[in-house]
């Protein structure tokens, strides 16, 4: 629902880490998703994702905070190599999809660099909105 559909879950976990909380994960559970949209549904779906993934980049970049660039050139890799996957095969779809995850990596870049301020106080070092370096 927000202009930025996606992201928002690496973005607080991202924002806890650098105001100095500590997060937990672990191995021992896994998450399969069933693909239950119809192939004309996916490009706006990854559309979105990457759109996500890119704003949430460029609003830390903003903010002086290069980590996420990393972020951000592993999300491009995987934009390069469904492209190629989708010549391999041969498939119609995954080009569709390639091509909406591309668009949405650049736009996301773009609006994110336009539209989402960065941090301007030096000693909390996290985004706007987000709670003092102290935590609380």
């Amino acid at each position: 629902g927000s202009r930025f559909p996606g992201a928002e879950d690496m973005d607080l976990g991202y924002r806890l880490l650098k105001s100095g909380y500590r997060l937990a994960s672990t191995p021992g559970f896994e998450i399969v998703h069933e693909q239950w949209r119809e192939p004309n549904d996916l490009p706006r779906l990854f559309y979105g994702y990457n759109l996500g993934g890119a704003a949430f980049c460029a609003k830390h970049l903003r903010s002086g905070d290069l980590r996420p660039l990393r972020f951000l050139l592993v999300q491009m890799g995987g934009d390069a190599r469904m492209m190629a996957s989708a010549v391999k095969r041969r498939s119609r779809v995954r080009a569709r999809v390639a091509a909406a995850r591309t668009a949405g990596t650049w736009s996301g870049l773009a609006l994110g660099l336009r539209k989402l301020g960065g941090e301007s106080a030096p000693d909390r070092g996290t985004s706007p909105g987000s709670p003092p370096s102290g935590g609380s």
